[in-house]
C-alpha cells in the first residue's frame, strides 16, 4: 500500500468524501420516491413524408388539398411501430382555417386507431404559422422547432356526436367577446350550426337507426383579427350527401333528376339548396320528427338563410361536389371527399359595406 494513503490526512478526505456521497444518494432517493421510471422511448427510424400543398384550402384549392389527404390517409396506414408520419408544411403560403380542422380531425382519429404519433414542420408564412398555433394543432403534432402561441387571431373549436345547441352557444360568445362584435342566435350562426350537427346525426353514418350519431362532427371558428370577420367551419367525415341520399332517399334522388333532366351532382345540390323538394315529408307548417324549434328543412334552410345575409359566403364541400352559394357556383369535383364540410362567415357592418 502506498504511503500517502495511510497518511491521517488522507484517511479524514476520504471519510469526509464517503459521508457527502451518502448523503446526496439519500437526497436522490428521497427526490425520487414514488416517481416510476420510464423506458426510454424505442427510436423510430423512418418517416412517410406527406407534402402540403402550397396553397392548402378546401374552399380554394379543393382537388389538390383532397388529394393531400389521401395521401395523408395512405402514409397512416404504412406507418408502424419502426415508420411515422411526418406532415410537410413548410411550403404553404396560403391557409384556410376549414382545412385545420380537418387536418386536425385526422390526426387525432389516426392517434386513437394506432397511438402512434405524427411530426411536422411549420410554413414558411407567418400568416399560416399562427393559424396552425392558434389552433392547437401542434397539441396533436409535434414540431420541429419550438411554436409560440399567438396573442392575435384564434380558432376556437369542438367535437362531438351530439346535437348541442350550448356548445354552438358558447363558441359564438367567446368569438362575440374578442371581436368585439354581436354573434346572436337571430344572426342565423347558432341555428346553422344546429343544422348541421342534426344532419350529421341523422345522416352520416350511413348505416341503420342503431348506428345514428356515431360519426362525430368538428364545429371551430376562426376570428380574422385583421378584417374583423369570424370563419365558420363545420366538418364531418361520415359518408356524404349524396352517399346519404343513395342509401337511404333513393326515391327523393330519383325525382330530383327527372326533374333536372341532369345526372349531375352538382345540378342535384342546386336544387336541393334553391327549393325544398317534394316527398320529403317536412313542410313549413309541419313540425319536425325531433319536435325541436330549431329544426327546419336542412340544407335548404341553412342555404336560405345565407341568400337573407344572415350568413355570408356559404360554401358546401361533399363528395365530389364544390358549392359556393353566394355566387351560385356549383361544380363537380375530380377527387371526392369522404365527407361534408360546410364553411360560411360572419361579417361587421363596415366589411359587408367595402365588400358590396
Amino acid at each position: 500500500m502506498k504511503k500517502k494513503y495511510q497518511n491521517q490526512k488522507y484517511k479524514r478526505y476520504s471519510a469526509q468524501r464517503a459521508r457527502s456521497e451518502k448523503k446526496a444518494r439519500k437526497q436522490t432517493k428521497k427526490r425520487n420516491r414514488g416517481v416510476l421510471t420510464q423506458p426510454k422511448p424505442r427510436r423510430l427510424k423512418k418517416r412517410i413524408t406527406v407534402v402540403a400543398p402550397t396553397l392548402f384550402s378546401l374552399t380554394k384549392n379543393p382537388d389538390e388539398t383532397i388529394q393531400f389527404f389521401y395521401e395523408l390517409e395512405a402514409a397512416f396506414d404504412k406507418s408502424s411501430r419502426d415508420k411515422f408520419v411526418f406532415i410537410d408544411l413548410k411550403s404553404v403560403t396560403e391557409m384556410t382555417s376549414e382545412v385545420i380542422v380537418v387536418l386536425i380531425s385526422r390526426i387525432e382519429e389516426e392517434k386513437l386507431r394506432n397511438d402512434r404519433p405524427s411530426y411536422g414542420n411549420v410554413p414558411k408564412s407567418d400568416v399560416a404559422r399562427d393559424m396552425l398555433a392558434s389552433s392547437g394543432f401542434y397539441d396533436f403534432v409535434t414540431p420541429n422547432i419550438r411554436v409560440k402561441k399567438p396573442s392575435r387571431g384564434a380558432i376556437e373549436k369542438c367535437d362531438d356526436n351530439i346535437v348541442d345547441a350550448a356548445k354552438a352557444s358558447q363558441l359564438l360568445d367567446k368569438v362575440s367577446e374578442s371581436l368585439k362584435m354581436s354573434i346572436a342566435q337571430e344572426d342565423g350562426h347558432q341555428t346553422t350550426a344546429i343544422e348541421c350537427m342534426t344532419n350529421t346525426r341523422e345522416h352520416a353514418s350511413g348505416s341503420q337507426r342503431s348506428h345514428k350519431g356515431t360519426k362525430k362532427w368538428w364545429f371551430s371558428v376562426y376570428r380574422n383579427p385583421n378584417n374583423k370577420v369570424a370563419q365558420f367551419a363545420f366538418v364531418d367525415l361520415g359518408i356524404g350527401i349524396f352517399a346519404s341520399l343513395e342509401r337511404h332517399k333513393i326515391q327523393l334522388l330519383a325525382n330530383i333528376k327527372a326533374k333536372l333532366g341532369s345526372e349531375r351532382r352538382s345540378d342535384v345540390l342546386k336544387e336541393l339548396l334553391t327549393v325544398q323538394p317534394a316527398g320529403n315529408g317536412l313542410s313549413p307548417t309541419k313540425r319536425t320528427s325531433t319536435r325541436k324549434g330549431y329544426r327546419g328543412k336542412g340544407l335548404p334552410n341553412i342555404a336560405r338563410r345565407n341568400r337573407e345575409k344572415q350568413t355570408r359566403r356559404l360554401r358546401i364541400i361533399s363528395n365530389d361536389v364544390f358549392a359556393d352559394v353566394e355566387k351560385s357556383d356549383y361544380r363537380m369535383l375530380e377527387q371526392e371527399f369522404p365527407g361534408t364540410i360546410i364553411c360560411w362567415e360572419h361579417w361587421t357592418t363596415d366589411y359587408e359595406q367595402q365588400y358590396d
